[in-house]
């Protein structure tokens, strides 16, 4: 959820950077705008805290059985 504006590379990309001098295989996620990008982070960021919350919850009222 963290990692939105980065991409996933496949194995096979990672083996042809080694020949990619020109640096054309670079890719990021895009947004429309700096806003829209901070928007999605932030969000991204709220729903990670959300779900620490959640599991912390079941793993108290776990050990509380």
């Amino acid at each position: 959820m963290t990692d939105y504006l980065f991409s996933h590379p496949s194995f096979l990309t990672g083996l042809a950077r080694g020949l990619d001098l020109g640096d054309t295989l670079t890719e990021f996620n895009r947004s429309i705008s700096g806003e829209e990008a901070d928007i999605i982070a932030i969000e991204s960021d709220w729903m990670a805290v959300g779900k620490d919350i959640s599991s912390v919850m079941v793993q108290v009222d776990d050990e509380e059985k």
